[in-house]
């Protein structure tokens, strides 16, 4: 229902895919081969970065770290407008995000105003005042600038490629050791967040529209493809001890007081460019 406003590209090296049939059509597939994520990412970083002079180094860690310990690659998220540059053309805007979301029904949830209005917008679980750009949506415009403001992080940037060789030696040094261990992890939501968050003239939105697996919620819903739960009157943090009390005699209210909603009706309106970001049902 949604393939008129995103694709989803899914990068691989020759995994198994469901039938062509089972496939939404704006699900794209790119194989590119063994080895070839990491080749990709050493390429374009190294490229980017100005150091092809060491491309072959870049290339070797990349493909070697994503083998090894491949749950790093989350770490390079911010960079991803840069390595799939060639794939993002034509497109207005892109977003990185993660394997376990579930996404819902995106023309009711994006809004034509964070098409339009935004460089940056990102979805979070009502704790604003962390101001993370959160992993699992935070949608860039497609600019040349957007797609390079991960270069203000060292260890993306500059010392990326030292980086890359001290987390091998980490594992290395494990290994010797007869030890199995992780190597180390740096958050994609820390230093890039404040890089974009520091960046001027950064039209930048941070919008209480997702949900998390962790919250204190008590139901939500599936219904038609589309997640719901029911609305709260704020998305303020509270301390542990100080939530509102609940009324029971209300199974859809959150708060005393509080109108009860209807998580099984319609949807709010039908899909439409117009993309009114009625994300709660009427």
């Amino acid at each position: 229902r949604s393939s008129y406003l995103v694709d989803w590209l899914i990068f691989h090296e020759e995994a198994r895919l469901p039938p062509a049939g089972e496939v939404p059509p704006n699900v794209l597939f790119f194989d590119l081969g063994r080895g070839g994520l990491g080749s990709l990412f050493g390429l374009k970083l190294a490229s980017a970065l100005g150091a092809t002079n060491k491309l072959t180094r870049y290339m070797n860690l990349f493909r070697a770290a994503f083998r090894d310990f491949a749950y790093i690659i989350t770490e390079y998220k911010p960079t991803h407008g840069t390595v799939f540059a060639d794939y993002l053309a034509g497109y207005s805007h892109w977003s990185y995000t993660d394997s376990d979301v579930l996404v819902g029904d995106l023309p009711l949830h994006l809004s034509l105003e964070e098409l339009t209005e935004y460089d940056v917008v990102t979805y979070h679980f009502g704790d604003a005042f962390r101001l993370y750009l959160r992993g699992q949506f935070s949608l860039h415009r497609n600019t040349p600038r957007l797609a390079r403001l991960w270069t203000a992080c060292h260890h993306l940037g500059a010392g990326l490629l030292d980086e890359l060789e001290a987390k091998h030696m980490l594992v290395k040094r494990l290994a010797a050791e007869g030890k199995h261990g992780r190597t180390r992890f740096l958050s994609a939501e820390g230093c890039y967040s404040h890089a974009v968050a520091s960046a001027s003239g950064i039209r930048l939105k941070f919008a209480a529209k997702a949900f998390a697996d962790w919250s204190d919620d008590r139901e939500f819903y599936l219904v038609d493809g589309a997640v719901r739960r029911c609305p709260q009157p704020t998305q303020t943090w509270l301390p542990p001890g100080e939530a509102p009390p609940l009324d029971l005699s209300n199974p859809w209210a959150d708060e005393v007081g509080e109108a009860a909603c209807e998580p099984l009706a319609p949807a709010a309106a039908p899909l439409s460019d117009a993309l009114p970001a009625l994300q709660r049902t009427q």
